[in-house]
């Protein structure tokens, strides 16, 4: 394994924790949105 092998292993595991990061942030935010929807029409349907 040269140099450049090494090179390319850590860009590609570099790679996948920052997937792993957008999609976990995009549910998060996409969790937020629907909870606080549900929460608006909750406030909405009590008056």
């Amino acid at each position: 394994m040269n140099g450049l092998d090494r090179v390319n292993a850590n860009k590609f595991y570099m790679v996948l924790p920052s997937a792993q990061i957008a999609i976990g942030l995009l549910l998060i935010s996409i969790g937020i949105v629907v909870t606080f929807d549900i929460k608006v029409d909750l406030f909405k349907g009590k008056e």
